[in-house]
């Protein structure tokens, strides 16, 4: 829905780089715009992580590994 509203021009979004579209530009520093500022992640779960359901362990091996190469 966000990606659809700024390929409309009803707005901007800050978006990884393999969200932008053929549709969009990117916008920085040289239309007057700061840069994107830096964001952490962090997935939290239970204190027991013997308890969570297999999917949970799966969910954080994903977004480890997906989330690996922006640092």
């Amino acid at each position: 829905a966000i990606q659809a509203a700024v390929e409309a021009g009803l707005g901007v979004s800050v978006l990884l780089d393999g969200h932008i579209r053929e549709a969009m530009r990117v916008v920085g520093p040289a239309e007057g715009l700061p840069p994107a500022p830096r964001a952490d992640f962090a997935l939290y779960r239970a204190a027991r992580p013997a308890e969570d359901p297999a999917a949970v362990q799966s969910l954080q091996d994903f977004l480890a590994a997906e989330l690996e190469g922006l640092a």
